[in-house]
């Protein structure tokens, strides 16, 4: 690892976990986000790198691994780098080829950043993780949206035949769903309940990009870099707000006015409320 950077306890990065089915729309929820706040400001580990070195089984007992379950991931691996990006130490991400159904040689240097992107089916189902996390996303899109969007993905990624991806959907994808991913929304404090669709993600990204360009002609970059962090949740739990209030009875300058207040509150940690659908 890299020398550390200055982090001290008041300046730890904003984490950010991206949960949801897989095809539901995750990925481009964190790009999304990124291109709010510039990728400059963001370190993103995907999980699917994570899944666990399987050097020792044969070719033969990799094709039997239920990768939809939480006992394929390295939980341990994945909990020391984000706690070393928080610290300020840059990472070697290990990477995953799922045609050899094992972890790759080659890794990637993520640096530290002010905020930390977690996006993965598991995302949200770690304490440890959790723990860290500053705002929890889940991504919920129809279970046929899902499959198809998994067979293209399959057969054009990861050189997989349509009866095999077919076979992996109901044999361990739709039974794991059920069984460990869907419950984790219940830990989340928005949910996308039509996947990344676009209202939704313009709310939040739209709330990053006003906030981040008024801190920066307040203070400058260096400044923004340090205060961004606290910004993005205050974004996302206000405008979350906003869209929740009934347009009929609450003109769209005091929705805005509210979203604002909770921002603050947010800011300083006193948000009200554990999770909010963003319809």
């Amino acid at each position: 690892m890299s020398k550390p950077h200055h982090n001290n306890n008041n300046n730890k990065p904003f984490v950010i976990g991206v949960a949801g089915g897989s095809g539901s729309g995750k990925s481009t929820v964190t790009r999304q986000v990124l291109a709010s706040i510039g990728p400059e400001m963001a370190a993103v580990l995907i999980q699917d790198d994570y899944y666990c070195d399987q050097t020792h089984m044969s070719p033969e007992e990799r094709r039997k691994t239920n990768y939809d379950h939480p006992d394929a991931f390295d939980w341990p691996l994945m909990v020391q780098h984000v706690q070393a990006l928080r610290r300020g130490e840059a990472i070697e991400m290990p990477t995953y080829d799922f045609t050899q159904d094992n972890r790759a040689s080659k890794t990637i240097t993520v640096q530290p950043a002010p905020v930390i992107v977690i996006e993965g089916l598991f995302a949200l189902f770690d304490a440890d993780l959790r723990k860290m996390m500053s705002l929890k996303i889940f991504v919920d899109t129809a279970a046929d949206v899902r499959f198809i969007r998994r067979l293209q993905r399959d057969m054009a990624e990861r050189g997989r035949s349509a009866e095999s991806v077919i076979t992996q959907y109901l044999e361990t994808v739709r039974p794991m769903h059920k069984q460990f991913i869907e419950p984790t929304k219940r830990r989340a404090d928005v949910i996308l309940p039509h996947g990344a669709n676009g209202p939704a993600i313009d709310i939040i990204t739209t709330k990053v990009v006003s906030l981040v360009r008024d801190l920066e002609r307040a203070w400058g970059r260096a400044q923004v870099q340090s205060f961004a962090t606290v910004f993005v949740a205050a974004c996302a739990y206000g405008m979350a707000l906003a869209a929740y209030l009934p347009t009929n009875s609450t003109p769209a300058h005091t929705a805005a006015t509210c979203a604002a207040m909770h921002c603050a509150g947010v800011a300083r940690g006193q948000s009200g409320y554990t999770s909010v659908v963003l319809m």
